[in-house]
C-alpha cells in the first residue's frame, strides 16, 4: 500500500491535516513538517528548492536504495519540492 505523506510548510502546523487524515481512513497516512515550519526549529539555510528537497529526503529517509512508495500532498512550494523528489527517485 502506498503511503500518503501530508507535507506542512507555511502557516499553522502539521496538526492542520488532522481532519484530512480522517478522510483518508483507508490509507496509511503521515503528516510531516518541513524543517523550520510549525514546531520544527529553523536551520541556517537560504531555503531554496534544493534545500527543501534535501530536507524532505532527509525527513523521509530517502536515498538511492530506497524502495518506499508514497504520494506527497502539500501546498505552496511543498508540492514543487514533492514533484522534484518524485522525479529524482523514480528515474
Amino acid at each position: 500500500m502506498k503511503k500518503l505523506i501530508l507535507i506542512h510548510g507555511l502557516l499553522g502546523s502539521k496538526n492542520n491535516f488532522e481532519y484530512m487524515e480522517k478522510g483518508f481512513s483507508g490509507y496509511c497516512t503521515e503528516s510531516i513538517e518541513l524543517v523550520g515550519f510549525g514546531s520544527e526549529p529553523k536551520p541556517d539555510l537560504k531555503y531554496d528548492l534544493g534545500d527543501f528537497l534535501g530536507l524532505l529526503e532527509q525527513t523521509l529517509g530517502l536515498n538511492e536504495d530506497s524502495d518506499m512508495q508514497f504520494i506527497l500532498i502539500g501546498h505552496f512550494h511543498e508540492r514543487v519540492a514533492g514533484k522534484r523528489a518524485d522525479n529524482q527517485t523514480s528515474g
